[in-house]
C-alpha cells in the first residue's frame, strides 16, 4: 500500500531545496491562502488582457498613413479584445449566482454597470455595435479620408442585428452622419478601463479576499530567502530524488513579490 504524505518544498536561488512534512491543517492553512493569491491573479488578467491590443491600436493611431489590411486587422483585433473581454468577466460571475451582493434581481454588477456605461457613452456602444457588425458583415469602416477612419452612421441603424436601444442613441446623433471611429475606439477602450476598475475593485471587496493576511502567510517563507515553492503530495516508498506527484499545488512567489514591491498590499 502507498503511503502518500504532503510536504512544504521550497527552492532557494541556489537550486537548493528544502523539504518539511506537512499536517492536514498546515495543508489547508497554505492552500486558503495560496487560493486568495490565485484568486486575485486571475482578477488581474482579467482586467488587463486586452492591455496588449489597446497598445497595438495605441501604436497603429499614431502613424501618418494607415494600409487598408493592416487598418482592417487593428480595428478588429480591437473591438473583439473589447467584447471578449466583457465575455471573461460574464463566464467569471456566473460562480458567484448565488451572491446577493453581486447578482440583484437577476442581474450582476457587470451587467448593472455595462448598461449604466452604454447609456451614458457614447463611444461605447458603438463599439459594441461595431463588433457585432464586423462579426456578421464584414469591415466596420466606410472609408478612409486624411488620415480618418469614417463610419457611416446608417451603417449601423440598417444593421438587423442591432438593438432598439442603440438605435435609438445612434439616432440622436444622425445629423453627424459619420462616425470617426479612431477617436470612437479609444474612448471606449478608456471606458473598458473604468469598468474593468469598478468590477475588480468590487470583487475585491464582495468575496472578502483578504490579501494582505494571505500575502504575510505566505510571505513568511520568502522572508527566508526561498524563491520558489510548492506543496507536494508524494509517495513516500519512492527515493527522495524520484518523488511520484500525485498532486503539485504551486506557491505564486513571483506574485507576492509583485504585489509587495509595486506596494499594491
Amino acid at each position: 500500500m502507498n503511503i502518500r504524505k504532503y510536504h512544504l518544498i521550497l527552492k532557494d536561488d541556489l537550486g537548493r531545496c528544502k523539504k518539511s512534512e506537512l499536517t492536514n491543517e498546515d495543508v489547508d492553512f497554505y492552500i486558503k491562502h495560496i487560493n486568495i493569491i490565485n484568486e486575485l491573479r486571475y482578477l488581474n488578467f482579467l482586467s488587463v488582457n486586452y492591455k496588449s491590443i489597446q497598445k497595438q491600436f495605441n501604436e497603429f493611431c499614431a502613424k501618418t498613413n494607415y494600409d487598408e489590411i493592416e487598418t482592417y486587422s487593428i480595428i478588429f483585433n480591437s473591438i473583439n479584445a473589447f467584447y471578449t473581454n466583457i465575455e471573461f468577466w460574464k463566464k467569471y460571475l456566473n460562480k458567484y449566482k448565488n451572491n446577493k451582493n453581486i447578482f440583484k434581481n437577476n442581474k450582476s454588477i457587470l451587467e448593472i454597470k455595462d448598461s449604466e456605461l452604454y447609456d451614458t457613452s457614447y463611444e461605447y456602444m458603438v463599439v459594441k455595435a461595431l463588433r457585432n457588425y464586423a462579426q456578421h458583415k464584414g469591415v466596420p469602416f466606410t472609408h478612409i479620408s486624411q488620415n480618418k477612419l469614417f463610419l457611416e452612421i446608417k451603417v449601423l441603424l440598417n444593421d438587423k442585428k442591432i438593438n432598439q436601444k442603440a438605435k435609438q442613441i445612434l439616432m440622436k446623433h444622425q445629423k453627424e452622419i459619420f462616425i470617426d471611429l479612431l477617436p470612437t475606439i479609444n474612448k471606449a477602450f478608456l471606458v473598458l478601463d473604468e469598468l474593468n476598475d469598478y468590477i475588480y475593485k468590487s470583487i475585491v471587496g464582495l468575496i472578502n479576499l483578504d490579501i494582505n493576511l494571505a500575502c504575510e502567510k505566505l510571505g513568511n517563507l520568502i522572508d527566508e530567502n526561498y524563491i520558489g515553492g510548492a506543496i507536494v503530495w508524494v509517495n513516500e516508498e519512492l527515493p527522495d530524488d524520484d518523488y511520484y506527484k500525485v498532486e503539485y499545488i504551486d506557491i505564486p512567489f513571483y506574485y507576492i513579490r509583485y504585489l509587495k514591491n509595486n506596494n499594491l498590499i
